[in-house]
């Protein structure tokens, strides 16, 4: 029997992962992110460079000294310039406006949270620098504008971006994203802030995040704060220098990769009460997880997870019996008898045969004890408090039923006979009564009490003649006859007597 008493969790490290590892299977849906900003810090290649590479990710060490982002008209130019990473630097900010999940109404799911929605980006270079200026190709920076034009990109994008989403505990989740969506900006800024050489392309980029989630508690939905990397595409074409015509530059294309961070909302994703249960699943509470489960089927029946948390209820229901008699053993090894008959009794209740033998065999004992203490101590205890005693071991065992009633009944004869010394003839009476309901081999010692309770009814008519108390008088004498229907003959007489004279 006992190696069927096996928790739910076989090694320490299945209950630690259980227990903190994925401890949302039962959480909602991620429904909603109203808006989430993300900012980045991106270096930029060419195609050149690019082509060693599968993805640019921001730990490669990556070293461009050729100007392959950039495509001219006649020939390309070697730009010093661009081998220094300072130069390669981007700054960049990524807002998406209502993310939505639009696929749960199609995949019912909970494990990978897929949403999609409207995403502006703008990009802008860290520092700008001066491009070779020559006769041939590239000229000075006109008289109109304000300052010297410098190499410095600013491309903005409108998109679609779509975002994969992991939830597996309270407060992280891992995210990951793809942007695809129309670019356009300019390659120069001057000093005094103009922008030149507009273009148009597109643009995309991955992105890869793990984020802390912080939950409202007075509001229904979730702060999100994550961080990662990303690695992208931009082009611009069809550029032409017909106003200034200072660049022979015709069309840019450079691969961005970077770190970044963000900050959003989102509404959905919390833990439900499915999630409760399994936590006390994990920590052996059988009991607890059926009450929380069910309510969880209760309260989301279009839930996903609704056939697993079915199942799980009824893998609790086969292992509750015994959760039971191990608590209650708990109990009954700390003298706590209350609890623990409490305990054993829902053993004593299941339909595991092994269990539900040991439970009775347990609840025997108990019964057993609590009737010989209250035998053994009926002179020193609340008499009130005894019966209950006694109730409880009747409760526990019909084993000890008999002998149970026969002591609450003693209790009832011992309460009769303080009565009886108090002159609450009536009440005592009453109790006496009581006595022979709960157990009939006490009616030989009730039918002496009761002898003794009609000679003090007597007496009671005695007092009522000195004090002139007719009604009393009767009462009282109709008791003693009722209760000793041997007595003198005579007594009708006189009551009849007494009735008359009423």
């Amino acid at each position: 029997m006992f190696a069927d008493v096996e928790g739910w969790n076989s090694s320490t490290f299945e209950y630690l992962w259980n227990k903190y590892a994925y401890n949302t299977k039962f959480r909602e849906p991620i429904d909603i992110t109203p808006f989430e900003v993300r900012f980045s810090q991106l270096s930029y290649i060419g195609p050149n460079i690019k082509s060693d590479y599968f993805l640019p990710l921001p730990w490669m060490n990556i070293i461009d000294s050729d100007s392959s982002m950039i495509s001219i008209q006649d020939n390309l130019v070697s730009i010093a310039e661009f081998s220094d990473y300072k130069n390669r630097v981007l700054n960049s900010v990524e807002i998406d406006i209502i993310r939505k999940n639009f696929l749960i109404k199609y995949f019912n799911q909970n494990l990978i949270d897929v949403q999609t929605g409207i995403t502006y980006n703008r990009i802008e270079a860290k520092t700008g620098f001066v491009l070779p200026v020559d006769n041939d190709n590239w000229g000075d920076s006109p008289e109109e504008v304000a300052g010297i034009f410098q190499f410095n990109p600013i491309i903005e994008s409108a998109g679609i971006r779509t975002t994969l989403t992991w939830k597996p505990t309270l407060h992280f989740q891992f995210m990951s994203g793809a942007f695809l969506g129309y670019s356009a900006g300019t390659l120069y800024k001057s000093t005094g802030g103009n922008r030149y050489l507009w273009g148009a392309g597109n643009r995309w980029n991955l992105t890869a995040s793990s984020a802390f989630v912080v939950e409202d508690k007075d509001k229904n939905f979730n702060y999100v704060f994550s961080t990662g990397f990303e690695s992208g595409f931009v082009t611009l074409n069809r550029m032409n220098d017909n106003e200034h015509k200072i660049s022979p530059i015709t069309s840019l294309e450079m691969y961005t990769y970077g770190w970044n961070f963000s900050v959003g909302v989102q509404y959905g994703g919390r833990r439900t009460m499915g999630d409760n249960g399994f936590r006390r699943i994990v920590e052996d509470d059988y009991i607890g997880a059926i009450e929380r489960l069910g309510q969880f089927v209760r309260f989301n029946p279009e839930h996903s997870k609704i056939p697993e948390a079915t199942n799980l209820i009824k893998e609790c229901e086969r292992r509750v019996s015994l959760q039971a008699y191990t608590e209650g053993m708990k109990a009954l090894n700390q003298d706590d008898y209350s609890t623990a008959g409490y305990w054993l009794k829902q053993a004593y209740d299941s339909d595991e045969e092994n269990i539900k033998t040991l439970a009775k065999f347990q609840l025997d004992k108990i019964a057993s004890t609590l009737i010989d203490s209250v035998r053994n101590n009926l002179d020193h205890i609340i008499l009130s408090k005894a019966e209950k005693l006694v109730l409880k071991a009747k409760s526990y065992s019909n084993e000890f039923s008999k002998e149970a009633d026969i002591l609450r009944g003693e209790i009832y004869l011992t309460q009769g006979d303080l009565l009886l010394k108090k002159g609450q003839y009536g009440r005592s009476l009453e109790k006496y009564q009581e006595a022979v309901f709960v157990s009939k081999d006490l009616i030989f010692l009730v039918n002496e009490k009761e002898k003794t309770l009609a000679k003090a009814f007597l007496n009671d008519a005695s007092k009522g003649f000195e004090q002139g108390e007719l009604l009393f008088i009767i009462e009282s004498l109709k008791q003693s006859q009722k209760l000793n229907p041997k007595a003198d003959p005579e007594f009708n007489e006189i009551i009849i007597f007494l009735e008359k004279l009423k």
